[in-house]
């Protein structure tokens, strides 16, 4: 056998391994993880006994950038299990500190959003609109994508004006969501909000995204098998890192299998129907160059 022919079935002797142990560990994320709210707390205390204090996305944009202090920034994008996000808050809460929390329609939860609101806690809107249009049109390129901007504004528009009626909450503060149609096509949600007048026309005094270049260290809880990424914000904070900016999913803090599974459900059925879209989306312009 050749070197190549070598390489090839050593790769696919690896493939069946590497896929194993893939569902393996979604699955101990997913429905056997333990609870780490206990990790929380301690960062939190930790940060706080050195000096930072918490507050929210806009009064972090909101102040001089040249002020001191120490500041530590807390942004929840409540994706799914908000059961778990209750907890969290009831952690943050009983520590006296104050974040961002974004809720997606799926886990829509007025009480719940008025009690962070009265908690002194921001509740924003975490906006998927061309994510939508991506699923429902098939759209398998970015230039595919981007034809979809007008319209998802549109809907943007629409969605919010409903959702602030709901809650009575302003929803001037919003955080645009990563699905997993902005993967296929390379464009974020983000783009939508990528024009100053509709953002004054809406109401929105800020784009989650929009203080980045001002924070010093930024960590995500991890979907994978490490707690962290890139690292443990416990070491920034340790280092003394002036601004630290960490996002956290409720998902990531331990098991729920049964909001899990219904998780897992509805992004299988999306996958599929997606892929299926964007199969006839492809013959069909295939099918108009060759007529052309």
């Amino acid at each position: 056998m050749t070197q190549a022919g070598r390489g090839r079935a050593n790769s696919a002797d690896r493939r069946p391994h590497s896929w194993l142990r893939s569902v393996a560990g979604r699955l101990e994320r997913d429905y056997l993880r333990r609870d780490r709210l206990g990790e929380l707390d301690r960062l939190v205390r930790r940060a706080q006994a050195l000096g930072y204090r918490t507050m929210t996305l806009s009064q972090f944009a909101g102040q001089d950038p040249a002020a001191d202090g120490r500041i530590l920034l807390l942004r929840h994008d409540v994706d799914s299990d908000v059961a778990r996000a209750r907890r969290m808050f009831a952690v943050e809460r009983e520590l006296g500190a104050v974040g961002s929390w974004f809720f997606r329609r799926r886990t829509w939860d007025v009480a719940f959003m008025r009690e962070l609101a009265a908690g002194g806690a921001e509740v924003g809107y975490h906006y998927e609109q061309l994510a939508d249009l991506i699923k429902e049109r098939g759209a398998g390129t970015a230039d595919a994508a981007r034809a979809l901007v007008g319209p998802g504004r549109e809907r943007l528009r629409a969605s919010l004006s409903g959702l602030r009626a709901t809650c009575e909450l302003p929803l001037d503060v919003l955080a645009s969501h990563g699905d997993f149609a902005n993967a296929a096509v390379g464009v974020g949600n983000v783009v939508l909000l990528d024009d100053p007048p509709l953002r004054r026309e809406l109401g929105v005094r800020l784009e989650a995204y929009d203080i980045e270049d001002r924070v010093d260290a930024r960590f995500t809880d991890a979907a994978g098998s490490a707690a962290w990424w890139p690292s443990d914000p416990a070491h920034a904070v340790e280092r003394g890192e002036r601004v630290v900016e960490v996002l956290l999913h409720p998902r990531a803090w331990g098991a729920a299998p049964l909001a899990n599974a219904r998780e897992d459900a509805h992004r299988l059925r999306e996958g599929v129907v997606y892929a299926a879209r964007r199969a006839r989306a492809r013959r069909s312009g295939a099918a108009r160059d060759g007529g052309d």
